[in-house]
């Protein structure tokens, strides 16, 4: 059977929304790297002179 009738409506990952695994990975991807980039903006502003 298809999903390409399903009247579930698509979600921000779309058509991921039946592999769970996949998904996880991608949002835990987006997490790290949104606070890996946070973290190394800090320790440039904080490492640099005139940063404040």
């Amino acid at each position: 059977m298809s999903d390409d009738y399903d009247s579930r409506p698509v979600g921000f990952l779309g058509k991921l929304r039946n592999r769970k695994a996949i998904t996880w990975v991608v949002i835990i991807a987006l997490i790290v790297l949104t606070v890996g980039a946070g973290t190394i903006v800090a320790i440039i502003q904080f490492v640099l002179p005139g940063g404040n």
